[in-house]
Order: structure tokens, then C-alpha cells, then sequence
């Protein structure tokens, strides 16, 4: 049995592997409530012990966002340091930079046009080349009508705007997938593969970046994230987190 291709154990069909996979999801839960119950029982029976625990606890934490909290400045003041970086003249000194496409894949359930037009005005806006861009619209079956007609609007407004434009309608019902945004972008991926296949274009010039359809990327985000891909030792092999910051 491949496990790592189950969400739940009522996937499992076997009554014995059911109750392993649901006792070990059990699990977190089950020591979370454990150790707040434990501290009120225990707190009569060994109160000393209770204060104690309690204590060291609170200084672990406190020790856990003062460290936390240096990363978080020190991440600040890099990410403004970046945002004065050109990119796009950085990366023109690299061989064979126009051969990398960046696949953009947004998944939307019933987001309003605005919000959606936002996201890919943003994308218009980046300096890096529309014609290397590869973007989809992820949409849901589910979603209804309403969403299908915001998705027709985008279209036609940004659909000329980069080198493929591609909407996608996930299926609803599928069995054994738990529905949410992760089986969109996945179903989504797959309908932008065979699109790229077609065009012939090698995989490993392809940069895939799956974004929330508000997201809305810095200017020179692209550039930058080609930059770090091309000097990366393993490119391949790496995955690449910007930072997000809730200021949309």
C-alpha cells in the first residue's frame, strides 16, 4: 500500500490498515490534548512539578521568538537590499537566459474579476519577458457559472498579452481527491504539460510558480527567481520560496 498517495483512512478499504492510518492521525492531536489536560490534573497532584514544567515552558518560548524574531529582521532588511538589485541586467549576463520559461499557475474558485485582474495586471507589469511566460487560469467545475464567466473576461483581456494563455476547468467528483486548491493546481499542471509538450519546450527550462490568485509579484520577481535558478548547483533538485508580504 502506498501511503503517501492516501489523504484519509477512509481511502483505506482494509479494516485493520483503517484503523492504523486513523490512530496514527489521531496522534498529534491526541498528545496536544494530553498535555493540557495533564497540567490542570497534574497541578493537584503535583503542583510543584506542574510550576515547574510551566516555567521552563514559558522560557522556551520566549528563547523561540527572540530567535525567531532576529530571523525575522535580518530576513527585512536582506529582502529590502534585493528589491534595489537589477535583476533583469544581472541575469543578461548569464548565457542562455532567454531560453527559460516561467509556467504561472493560479487557482481561483469564486473570486471576483477585480481581484483576479489585479493578479494579472501584476504579471503584465513584471520586467521580465511576456513572451516567456506561459500563464493558467486554474478554475473550478464546482465553482459554477459565475466563475467560468470571470475566467472568459480575463481571457480576453490578457490572453495576448503573454506567450500562452491557458484556463483550465477542474473536474468536480474525481474520486479518491480531496478537493481543495492543491488538486486544482495539480489537475492544472497536468492540462499545462501536455500544452508545453506540444511546444516542444525542454522541462528544465521551465520554472513552475504556483500562486494564491491574489498574489500579486514584485516587479523584478521573475527575474530574480530565473537568476537564483541558473546559479543554483542543482537547480533541479531545489525549490525556491519568495517572501510573502500581506500588504495587497
Amino acid at each position: 500500500m502506498d501511503y503517501l498517495n492516501l489523504s484519509r483512512a477512509q481511502d483505506l478499504k482494509d479494516k485493520k490498515e483503517k484503523i492504523l492510518y486513523r490512530f496514527f492521525e489521531i496522534l498529534p492531536g491526541l498528545f496536544s490534548w494530553t498535555t493540557l489536560a495533564g497540567v490542570f490534573i497534574l497541578s493537584w497532584l503535583a503542583p510543584i512539578a506542574v510550576a515547574i514544567f510551566i516555567i521552563i515552558f514559558d522560557l522556551y518560548w520566549l528563547l523561540k521568538v527572540i530567535y525567531l524574531s532576529f530571523h525575522q529582521i535580518a530576513s527585512f532588511r536582506q529582502m529590502k537590499k534585493n528589491l534595489k538589485i537589477n535583476w533583469l541586467e544581472k541575469l543578461s549576463k548569464i548565457p542562455n537566459w532567454q531560453d527559460i520559461y516561467h509556467l504561472v499557475v493560479l487557482p481561483m474558485y469564486r473570486e471576483e474579476a477585480e481581484i483576479v485582474r489585479a493578479t494579472f495586471q501584476s504579471l503584465v507589469d513584471s520586467d521580465y519577458p511576456k513572451e516567456k511566460m506561459i500563464v493558467v487560469l486554474a478554475t473550478e467545475e464546482r465553482a459554477g457559472s459565475e466563475s467560468q464567466e470571470v475566467a472568459k473576461k480575463i481571457q480576453a483581456e490578457f490572453e495576448k498579452r503573454f506567450f500562452q494563455f491557458l484556463v483550465t476547468r477542474h473536474p468536480q467528483g474525481i474520486s479518491g481527491e480531496v478537493v481543495g486548491r492543491g488538486s486544482n493546481l495539480a489537475w492544472a499542471v497536468g492540462q499545462a504539460k501536455e500544452l508545453i509538450d506540444k511546444l516542444a519546450i525542454p522541462q528544465e527550462n521551465i520554472i513552475v510558480s504556483g500562486f494564491d490568485i491574489d498574489t500579486r509579484p514584485a516587479p523584478q520577481y521573475f527575474a530574480c527567481l530565473t537568476y537564483h535558478y541558473l546559479t543554483a548547483k542543482n537547480p533541479l533538485k531545489s525549490s525556491y520560496q519568495p517572501i510573502p508580504v500581506y500588504n495587497n
